[in-house]
């Protein structure tokens, strides 16, 4: 019995031998290397946000970006239930991006735009859109984006996302779009 074990623990280190001898992920290999270079600095350092990236896809930092890193808005859409003005729990990973980006970009201009679907009077829809963005607005105050750099406005149903023949609910058009003007 010992034999076979020893044997399979033979297999399993040859099998495991070319894995053992790789070299490191290249980021993590530089990573070793400042660090063992300016051991003892503690002075703060930039952040590569690609190679961050790569590593932590899922922060809030890391945001999909709906434009090109040429100084176009970034867009983020945030949306709702119907008839409601309530931020819904799902919606907080998009909120968080936009919070990073205005973060990251203290002077930018922020475009806070709140959206319908085409149920009921347009006066309803306008109001019930001011509401939406004012709700996205607020959560980024209270999160420390200043209010200077927020606007608010309200399209109601004028500019859908998807038009729906004859009118009617669409998930897309409940909507609010946050856009960072970046020039």
């Amino acid at each position: 019995m010992a034999l076979a074990q020893l044997f399979r623990l033979g297999l399993w280190l040859l099998a495991a031998a070319p894995l053992l001898l790789l070299d490191p992920p290249p980021a993590a290999a530089e990573a070793r290397s400042e660090a063992g270079a300016r051991a003892g600095d503690s002075t703060d350092r930039p952040v590569d946000l690609a190679s961050y990236c790569r590593y932590f896809r899922t922060s809030p930092y890391c945001a999909p970006r709906l434009s090109g890193d040429d100084g176009a808005p970034l867009l983020y859409l945030v949306y709702f239930d119907p008839g409601s003005d309530a931020i819904r729990p799902g919606e907080e990973a998009m909120l968080l991006s936009a919070l990073a980006a205005a973060g990251l970009e203290p002077g930018a201009g922020i475009a806070v735009t709140g959206h319908a679907d085409a149920l009921g009077s347009e006066a309803e829809a306008v109001e019930l859109s001011i509401r939406r963005a004012a709700s996205v607005a607020n959560w980024l105050e209270w999160r420390g984006v200043e209010a200077e750099r927020i606007s608010l406005s309200g399209a109601g149903f004028s500019r859908p996302m998807l038009p729906v023949p004859g009118g009617g609910r669409e998930n897309l058009n409940r909507r609010v779009e946050i856009l960072l003007d970046l020039e």
